[in-house]
Protein backbone atom coordinates (compact mmCIF):
# COMPACT_ATOMS: atom_id res chain seq x y z
CA UNK A 1 0.00 0.00 0.00
CA UNK A 2 2.73 2.60 0.68
CA UNK A 3 4.64 1.69 -2.86
CA UNK A 4 1.26 2.47 -4.65
CA UNK A 5 0.74 5.45 -2.51
CA UNK A 6 4.40 7.15 -3.31
CA UNK A 7 4.02 6.02 -7.01
CA UNK A 8 1.75 8.06 -7.15
CA UNK A 9 3.45 11.07 -5.34
CA UNK A 10 6.28 10.61 -7.24
CA UNK A 11 7.74 13.42 -9.13
CA UNK A 12 9.97 12.78 -12.07
CA UNK A 13 13.34 14.85 -12.31
CA UNK A 14 12.69 15.94 -16.47
CA UNK A 15 11.87 19.93 -15.28
CA UNK A 16 15.66 20.87 -15.79
CA UNK A 17 16.03 19.25 -19.24
CA UNK A 18 12.76 20.43 -20.73
CA UNK A 19 13.17 24.08 -19.14
CA UNK A 20 17.02 24.27 -20.41
CA UNK A 21 15.31 23.30 -24.05
CA UNK A 22 13.29 26.24 -23.51
CA UNK A 23 16.33 28.17 -22.55
CA UNK A 24 18.32 27.34 -25.92
CA UNK A 25 15.51 27.91 -28.00
CA UNK A 26 14.61 31.83 -26.63
CA UNK A 27 18.62 31.66 -27.52
CA UNK A 28 18.06 30.56 -31.03
CA UNK A 29 15.86 33.22 -31.85
CA UNK A 30 18.05 35.44 -29.92
CA UNK A 31 20.38 35.67 -32.70
CA UNK A 32 18.93 38.55 -34.70
CA UNK A 33 19.45 40.88 -31.37
CA UNK A 34 23.26 39.47 -30.50
CA UNK A 35 24.85 38.71 -33.77
CA UNK A 36 27.75 36.41 -31.91
CA UNK A 37 24.95 33.79 -31.51
CA UNK A 38 24.73 33.51 -34.88
CA UNK A 39 27.06 31.36 -37.13
CA UNK A 40 25.60 33.29 -40.47
CA UNK A 41 27.70 35.27 -41.95
CA UNK A 42 27.53 38.89 -41.51
CA UNK A 43 26.58 41.51 -44.06
CA UNK A 44 28.96 44.31 -45.75
CA UNK A 45 27.45 47.55 -46.93
CA UNK A 46 29.30 48.80 -49.68
CA UNK A 47 28.59 52.29 -50.99
CA UNK A 48 29.66 54.12 -54.37
CA UNK A 49 28.63 57.63 -54.42
CA UNK A 50 29.22 60.28 -57.29
CA UNK A 51 28.58 63.66 -57.01
CA UNK A 52 29.11 65.81 -60.55
CA UNK A 53 29.04 69.61 -60.19
CA UNK A 54 31.42 70.83 -63.23
CA UNK A 55 30.77 69.54 -66.45
CA UNK A 56 32.75 70.34 -68.89
CA UNK A 57 30.62 70.29 -72.15
CA UNK A 58 27.59 71.27 -69.77
CA UNK A 59 26.15 74.21 -67.28
CA UNK A 60 27.35 74.01 -64.08
CA UNK A 61 24.73 72.44 -61.26
CA UNK A 62 25.59 73.50 -57.51
CA UNK A 63 24.31 71.10 -55.07
CA UNK A 64 25.65 67.77 -56.29
CA UNK A 65 28.87 67.77 -54.59
CA UNK A 66 27.47 69.34 -51.50
CA UNK A 67 24.84 66.21 -51.90
CA UNK A 68 27.19 62.94 -52.41
CA UNK A 69 29.10 64.45 -49.13
CA UNK A 70 26.25 64.73 -47.18
CA UNK A 71 25.11 61.36 -48.40
CA UNK A 72 28.37 59.51 -47.59
CA UNK A 73 28.23 60.97 -44.19
CA UNK A 74 24.91 59.76 -43.66
CA UNK A 75 25.56 56.14 -44.88
CA UNK A 76 28.83 55.67 -42.70
CA UNK A 77 26.96 56.49 -40.12
CA UNK A 78 24.93 53.44 -41.03
CA UNK A 79 27.80 51.22 -41.42
CA UNK A 80 28.70 51.13 -44.91
CA UNK A 81 31.99 51.95 -46.10
CA UNK A 82 31.91 54.80 -48.80
CA UNK A 83 33.61 54.89 -52.29
CA UNK A 84 32.98 58.75 -53.06
CA UNK A 85 34.25 60.65 -56.53
CA UNK A 86 33.96 64.44 -56.83
CA UNK A 87 33.33 65.59 -60.52
CA UNK A 88 34.50 62.31 -61.94
CA UNK A 89 34.72 61.67 -65.81
CA UNK A 90 33.63 58.68 -67.41
CA UNK A 91 37.05 56.69 -67.11
CA UNK A 92 37.25 57.29 -63.40
CA UNK A 93 33.37 56.28 -62.81
CA UNK A 94 34.16 52.98 -65.09
CA UNK A 95 37.61 51.99 -63.70
CA UNK A 96 35.89 52.40 -59.60
CA UNK A 97 32.90 50.62 -60.67
CA UNK A 98 34.76 47.92 -61.79
CA UNK A 99 36.74 47.92 -58.49
CA UNK A 100 34.28 47.34 -56.56
CA UNK A 101 31.82 44.98 -58.78
CA UNK A 102 34.87 42.99 -58.23
CA UNK A 103 35.25 43.11 -54.36
CA UNK A 104 31.68 42.42 -54.06
CA UNK A 105 30.23 38.72 -52.55
CA UNK A 106 27.23 37.49 -52.04
CA UNK A 107 25.46 38.90 -49.14
CA UNK A 108 26.54 42.15 -49.30
CA UNK A 109 24.18 45.36 -49.80
CA UNK A 110 25.14 47.54 -52.15
CA UNK A 111 23.86 51.87 -52.33
CA UNK A 112 24.29 53.25 -55.32
CA UNK A 113 23.80 57.23 -55.03
CA UNK A 114 24.45 59.47 -57.88
CA UNK A 115 23.72 63.32 -58.18
CA UNK A 116 24.44 65.52 -61.46
CA UNK A 117 23.35 65.09 -65.00
CA UNK A 118 21.03 62.08 -66.29
CA UNK A 119 19.28 61.49 -69.66
CA UNK A 120 17.42 58.82 -71.72
CA UNK A 121 17.53 58.12 -75.89
CA UNK A 122 15.49 55.94 -77.27
CA UNK A 123 14.45 54.66 -73.58
CA UNK A 124 17.76 53.93 -72.60
CA UNK A 125 18.81 55.91 -69.50
CA UNK A 126 22.62 56.88 -68.79
CA UNK A 127 24.32 59.24 -66.13
CA UNK A 128 26.77 61.67 -67.24
CA UNK A 129 30.20 62.01 -65.71
CA UNK A 130 31.94 65.55 -66.39
CA UNK A 131 33.04 64.51 -69.36
CA UNK A 132 29.85 63.64 -71.11
CA UNK A 133 29.65 64.79 -74.77
CA UNK A 134 25.75 64.83 -76.01
CA UNK A 135 26.26 65.56 -80.14
CA UNK A 136 27.48 62.95 -80.93
CA UNK A 137 26.83 61.09 -77.38
CA UNK A 138 29.77 60.04 -76.24
CA UNK A 139 31.53 59.46 -72.40
CA UNK A 140 28.20 58.52 -70.92
CA UNK A 141 27.68 55.36 -68.50
CA UNK A 142 24.03 53.37 -69.05
CA UNK A 143 22.32 53.02 -66.00
CA UNK A 144 21.41 49.92 -66.33
CA UNK A 145 25.03 48.84 -67.17
CA UNK A 146 25.51 50.18 -62.96
CA UNK A 147 22.68 48.16 -62.01
CA UNK A 148 23.59 44.82 -63.38
CA UNK A 149 27.24 45.38 -62.11
CA UNK A 150 26.50 46.36 -58.64
CA UNK A 151 23.37 43.51 -58.46
CA UNK A 152 25.74 40.52 -59.59
CA UNK A 153 27.40 37.57 -57.98
CA UNK A 154 24.29 37.80 -55.82
CA UNK A 155 24.49 40.25 -53.75
CA UNK A 156 21.90 40.61 -50.84
CA UNK A 157 20.07 43.71 -51.50
CA UNK A 158 21.02 46.72 -54.30
CA UNK A 159 19.92 50.28 -53.61
CA UNK A 160 20.15 52.97 -56.74
CA UNK A 161 19.43 56.43 -55.69
CA UNK A 162 19.46 58.82 -58.53
CA UNK A 163 19.23 62.63 -58.53
CA UNK A 164 19.78 63.28 -61.93
CA UNK A 165 16.66 64.66 -63.00
CA UNK A 166 18.20 67.93 -64.23
CA UNK A 167 17.25 70.21 -67.31
CA UNK A 168 18.96 70.47 -70.18
CA UNK A 169 18.34 72.89 -72.74
CA UNK A 170 17.86 72.49 -76.57
CA UNK A 171 18.87 68.78 -76.57
CA UNK A 172 14.96 67.68 -78.31
CA UNK A 173 16.50 68.02 -81.91
CA UNK A 174 19.11 65.03 -81.07
CA UNK A 175 16.61 62.80 -79.85
CA UNK A 176 18.00 63.20 -76.35
CA UNK A 177 15.43 64.22 -72.82
CA UNK A 178 16.30 65.09 -69.63
CA UNK A 179 15.50 62.81 -66.89
CA UNK A 180 15.09 59.19 -66.65
CA UNK A 181 12.07 56.91 -67.90
CA UNK A 182 10.63 53.97 -66.06
CA UNK A 183 13.15 51.80 -64.57
CA UNK A 184 14.36 47.97 -66.41
CA UNK A 185 14.19 44.93 -63.77
CA UNK A 186 17.35 43.52 -62.77
CA UNK A 187 18.60 40.27 -63.44
CA UNK A 188 18.67 39.09 -59.90
CA UNK A 189 15.49 40.62 -58.51
CA UNK A 190 17.18 42.30 -55.50
CA UNK A 191 17.64 46.17 -56.89
CA UNK A 192 15.79 48.57 -55.45
CA UNK A 193 15.51 52.04 -57.37
CA UNK A 194 13.98 55.53 -56.98
CA UNK A 195 14.74 58.39 -59.27
CA UNK A 196 14.53 62.36 -57.88
CA UNK A 197 11.41 62.68 -60.59
CA UNK A 198 9.15 60.50 -62.30
CA UNK A 199 9.15 60.33 -66.35
CA UNK A 200 7.98 64.22 -67.27
CA UNK A 201 8.86 65.68 -64.09
CA UNK A 202 12.49 67.94 -63.04
CA UNK A 203 14.35 68.50 -60.31
CA UNK A 204 13.19 71.04 -58.45
CA UNK A 205 16.55 73.24 -58.14
CA UNK A 206 17.04 76.62 -55.75
CA UNK A 207 20.49 77.66 -56.22
CA UNK A 208 20.08 79.40 -52.69
CA UNK A 209 20.13 75.80 -50.84
CA UNK A 210 23.25 73.73 -50.04
CA UNK A 211 21.24 70.74 -51.17
CA UNK A 212 18.49 69.74 -53.70
CA UNK A 213 15.18 69.34 -52.65
CA UNK A 214 15.16 65.27 -53.10
CA UNK A 215 18.54 64.63 -51.61
CA UNK A 216 17.78 67.17 -49.00
CA UNK A 217 14.42 65.17 -47.87
CA UNK A 218 16.49 61.45 -48.17
CA UNK A 219 18.85 62.49 -45.91
CA UNK A 220 16.05 63.71 -43.39
CA UNK A 221 14.07 60.42 -43.66
CA UNK A 222 17.43 57.87 -43.86
CA UNK A 223 18.39 57.89 -40.70
CA UNK A 224 14.87 57.05 -38.86
CA UNK A 225 15.84 54.09 -36.80
CA UNK A 226 13.77 50.98 -36.51
CA UNK A 227 12.09 52.40 -40.03
CA UNK A 228 12.65 50.30 -43.20
CA UNK A 229 14.07 51.79 -46.77
CA UNK A 230 10.87 51.62 -48.48
CA UNK A 231 9.59 53.99 -46.14
CA UNK A 232 12.43 56.04 -46.50
CA UNK A 233 11.79 56.07 -49.68
CA UNK A 234 7.80 56.38 -49.66
CA UNK A 235 8.26 59.42 -47.00
CA UNK A 236 11.11 60.90 -49.12
CA UNK A 237 8.65 60.55 -52.21
CA UNK A 238 5.67 62.16 -50.26
CA UNK A 239 8.00 65.01 -48.71
CA UNK A 240 9.65 66.20 -51.97
CA UNK A 241 5.93 66.06 -53.75
CA UNK A 242 4.53 68.38 -51.08
CA UNK A 243 7.40 70.85 -51.30
CA UNK A 244 7.17 71.12 -54.98
CA UNK A 245 3.07 71.35 -54.91
CA UNK A 246 3.57 68.28 -57.38
CA UNK A 247 5.52 69.52 -59.52
CA UNK A 248 8.27 67.48 -58.59
CA UNK A 249 7.24 63.55 -57.55
CA UNK A 250 9.91 61.06 -57.19
CA UNK A 251 9.08 57.54 -58.30
CA UNK A 252 10.57 54.12 -57.05
CA UNK A 253 11.08 50.92 -58.70
CA UNK A 254 10.87 48.01 -56.33
CA UNK A 255 12.20 44.22 -56.78
CA UNK A 256 12.60 43.54 -53.25
CA UNK A 257 10.88 40.83 -51.35
CA UNK A 258 10.54 42.35 -47.93
CA UNK A 259 11.29 46.19 -45.94
CA UNK A 260 14.82 46.48 -45.03
CA UNK A 261 15.61 48.08 -41.96
CA UNK A 262 19.19 50.02 -42.59
CA UNK A 263 19.39 51.05 -38.73
CA UNK A 264 18.09 49.36 -35.25
CA UNK A 265 17.28 51.17 -32.40
CA UNK A 266 17.75 48.62 -29.04
CA UNK A 267 14.40 47.51 -28.27
CA UNK A 268 14.28 46.85 -24.66
CA UNK A 269 11.18 44.99 -24.69
CA UNK A 270 12.36 42.45 -27.01
CA UNK A 271 15.45 42.36 -25.33
CA UNK A 272 13.88 42.09 -21.77
CA UNK A 273 12.11 39.20 -23.05
CA UNK A 274 14.76 37.03 -23.62
CA UNK A 275 16.48 37.50 -20.28
CA UNK A 276 13.13 36.81 -18.57
CA UNK A 277 12.77 33.84 -20.83
CA UNK A 278 16.58 32.55 -20.38
CA UNK A 279 16.28 33.58 -16.55
CA UNK A 280 13.03 31.71 -15.90
CA UNK A 281 13.84 28.95 -17.59
CA UNK A 282 17.31 28.37 -15.63
CA UNK A 283 15.31 29.24 -12.63
CA UNK A 284 12.71 26.57 -13.18
CA UNK A 285 15.54 24.02 -13.76
CA UNK A 286 17.02 24.81 -10.84
CA UNK A 287 13.51 25.34 -8.49
CA UNK A 288 12.69 21.71 -9.50
CA UNK A 289 16.08 20.28 -9.08
CA UNK A 290 16.32 22.01 -5.35
CA UNK A 291 12.41 21.01 -4.75
CA UNK A 292 12.72 17.79 -6.17
CA UNK A 293 16.25 17.04 -3.88
CA UNK A 294 13.53 18.37 -0.64
CA UNK A 295 11.06 16.00 -1.73
CA UNK A 296 13.04 12.72 -2.21
CA UNK A 297 14.86 13.75 1.24
CA UNK A 298 11.35 13.50 2.85
CA UNK A 299 10.06 10.53 0.57
CA UNK A 300 13.68 8.78 2.25
CA UNK A 301 12.67 9.89 5.95
CA UNK A 302 8.86 8.55 5.51
CA UNK A 303 10.72 5.64 4.03
CA UNK A 304 12.57 5.24 6.66
CA UNK A 305 10.05 5.23 9.53
CA UNK A 306 7.87 2.70 7.40
CA UNK A 307 10.83 0.82 7.52
CA UNK A 308 11.62 0.14 11.18
CA UNK A 309 7.32 0.30 12.19
CA UNK A 310 5.62 -0.90 9.46
CA UNK A 311 4.71 -4.30 9.43
CA UNK A 312 4.11 -5.90 5.75
CA UNK A 313 2.52 -9.61 6.93
CA UNK A 314 -0.08 -7.66 8.87
CA UNK A 315 0.10 -4.86 6.83
CA UNK A 316 -0.33 -2.44 10.23
CA UNK A 317 2.50 -0.46 11.92
CA UNK A 318 3.05 -1.73 15.46
CA UNK A 319 1.77 1.09 17.20
CA UNK A 320 -0.60 3.81 16.51
CA UNK A 321 1.85 6.30 17.61
CA UNK A 322 4.36 4.84 14.95
CA UNK A 323 1.46 5.28 12.37
CA UNK A 324 0.85 9.21 13.22
CA UNK A 325 4.59 10.18 12.64
CA UNK A 326 4.83 8.16 9.17
CA UNK A 327 1.59 9.88 8.26
CA UNK A 328 3.24 13.03 8.87
CA UNK A 329 5.90 12.93 7.17
CA UNK A 330 4.56 10.99 4.45
CA UNK A 331 1.76 13.97 4.18
CA UNK A 332 4.99 16.66 4.82
CA UNK A 333 6.43 14.91 1.35
CA UNK A 334 3.14 15.09 -0.29
CA UNK A 335 2.77 18.60 -0.04
CA UNK A 336 5.91 19.65 -0.69
CA UNK A 337 5.46 17.71 -3.93
CA UNK A 338 2.34 19.87 -4.43
CA UNK A 339 3.99 23.01 -4.18
CA UNK A 340 7.07 22.27 -6.44
CA UNK A 341 4.32 20.86 -9.71
CA UNK A 342 2.74 24.18 -8.92
CA UNK A 343 5.36 26.60 -9.09
CA UNK A 344 7.17 24.68 -11.28
CA UNK A 345 4.45 24.51 -13.53
CA UNK A 346 3.80 28.37 -13.22
CA UNK A 347 7.62 28.79 -14.16
CA UNK A 348 7.64 26.88 -17.38
CA UNK A 349 4.33 28.08 -17.96
CA UNK A 350 5.90 31.43 -17.93
CA UNK A 351 8.54 30.16 -20.00
CA UNK A 352 6.36 29.08 -22.81
CA UNK A 353 4.69 32.01 -22.86
CA UNK A 354 7.63 34.33 -23.71
CA UNK A 355 9.22 32.38 -25.87
CA UNK A 356 5.61 32.08 -27.92
CA UNK A 357 5.29 35.45 -27.44
CA UNK A 358 8.49 35.97 -28.76
CA UNK A 359 7.80 34.35 -31.89
CA UNK A 360 5.07 35.74 -32.52
CA UNK A 361 6.79 39.40 -32.47
CA UNK A 362 9.87 37.96 -34.28
CA UNK A 363 8.55 35.73 -37.29
CA UNK A 364 4.28 36.46 -37.38
CA UNK A 365 3.28 40.14 -36.54
CA UNK A 366 6.51 42.28 -36.67
CA UNK A 367 5.88 46.14 -35.46
CA UNK A 368 6.52 47.07 -38.47
CA UNK A 369 3.68 45.10 -39.84
CA UNK A 370 1.38 45.84 -36.73
CA UNK A 371 2.41 49.74 -37.33
CA UNK A 372 1.61 50.30 -41.29
CA UNK A 373 -1.49 48.25 -40.78
CA UNK A 374 -2.88 50.92 -38.06
CA UNK A 375 -1.54 53.77 -40.48
CA UNK A 376 -4.09 52.45 -43.29
CA UNK A 377 -6.80 52.86 -40.24
CA UNK A 378 -5.78 56.28 -39.47
CA UNK A 379 -4.02 55.43 -36.33
CA UNK A 380 -0.02 55.11 -35.44
CA UNK A 381 1.69 52.91 -33.22
CA UNK A 382 4.47 54.41 -31.23
CA UNK A 383 5.18 52.45 -28.14
CA UNK A 384 8.69 52.52 -26.08
CA UNK A 385 8.42 49.03 -25.50
CA UNK A 386 7.01 46.66 -27.57
CA UNK A 387 5.63 44.05 -24.94
CA UNK A 388 5.11 46.52 -22.30
CA UNK A 389 2.83 49.32 -23.47
CA UNK A 390 0.74 50.87 -26.82
CA UNK A 391 0.27 54.09 -27.27
CA UNK A 392 -1.80 54.65 -30.35
CA UNK A 393 -3.04 58.46 -31.76
CA UNK A 394 -5.69 58.94 -34.59
CA UNK A 395 -4.40 60.92 -37.69
CA UNK A 396 -6.86 62.42 -39.39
Amino acid sequence: MIDKLYHTARLRPNWLVFTLGLCLLSLATSAQQFPFLSKKKQERRIAFIIGNSTYQNLPELHTPINDAKAIKARLQQLGFAVKMLADADSSNVSLSLKSIQDTLQENDVVFFYFSGYGINKNKTNYILPIDAQLNPLKNTISLKGVKDNLSSKKVKYCFMVLDANRELFDVERLGIHSGFVQDSTSKNGNVLSVFAAKEGNLSNEQQDFQNSTFSASLIRYLGKVNTGIRTVLDSTINDVSSKTTGLQTPVKYDELSRDIQLINASRPARVGLKILVGSTAIATGLVAFVLNNNYQNKKILADNYAATSYDKKTLYFKTYNDYITWQKAYDDAIQTRKTTLILVNTLIATSALSVLYEGYLLFIRSPEAINKKLQNKGLSFSPAQRSLGIALRYTF
